[in-house]
């Protein structure tokens, strides 16, 4: 168990090597680990939502899902879920991820005022923030893609407000910017899923690092 473990957080430490390609999820990696999903009452996006929750869950981690409603919500391709709370009710601190799901409905939370100041306040404390298909454009319309690089859903619309909002957009499947993931399409799913998975896991190693250099001065003392 111990080799396995320490296997694991090497894999994390080199940038060559995949974390993900090793993981035995009997070990529960995001253990404890609270990821918030925000979805459209009507017309998120199915398989993003599915995918993403699926793969955290099957590590450990703990998903809530919140939505303008918390009536069954109900998705493009027929999926139904019923929220566990309102937008209004977020709590940034309780969270170590924020997932912003897309689909046709994403519109509803573009210019929502409120979940812009709870991306700025997640995304100044280092939190793990991502956003897919049509969604992306609630984190530029918050400020906090402002000069960098990120991907959306790509249309004439969206490029402009990227344009607008002084977004650099790349095209690509999936973004990473420091700890922001923007991914352009249900397709890139997985991939998305799986690059919040990193950072998370990324973070969790960098949090151990501090306790354990914190741990050594104190010794020293």
């Amino acid at each position: 168990m111990v080799i396995i473990v320490l296997s694991f957080f090497l894999a994390l430490s080199n940038p060559i090597i995949d974390p993900l390609s090793d993981i035995d999820s009997t070990l529960k990696p995001l253990n404890s680990k609270k990821v918030l999903f925000v979805i459209s009452h009507r017309n998120f996006r199915d398989e993003e939502l599915k995918i993403s929750k699926n793969m955290f869950e099957k590590l450990g981690a703990i998903s809530i899902i919140a939505s303008s409603d918390t009536t069954m919500a109900k998705g493009m391709l027929e999926m139904k879920i019923k929220p566990d709370i309102l937008l209004d009710s977020i709590n940034p601190l309780e969270f170590d991820a924020f997932v912003f799901i897309g689909g046709g409905g994403a519109r509803e939370y573009w210019d929502n005022k409120y979940l812009h100041s709870i991306i700025n306040l997640a995304f100044n404390k280092k939190k793990v923030i991502g956003a897919i298909c049509l969604a992306p454009i609630v984190l530029a319309r918050s400020g906090v893609l402002t000069n960098a690089r990120a991907t959306v859903w790509e249309n004439k619309e969206t490029k402009n407000i990227f344009k607008d909002e002084r977004v650099i957009f790349t095209g690509k499947e999936v973004e990473t910017n420091g700890l922001v993931v923007t991914a352009n399409s249900p397709e890139a799913s997985k991939p998305f899923a799986e690059e919040i998975v990193r950072l998370l896991l990324r973070t969790n190693l960098s949090r151990e690092n501090e306790i354990i250099d914190t741990e050594s001065k104190e010794g020293k003392l």
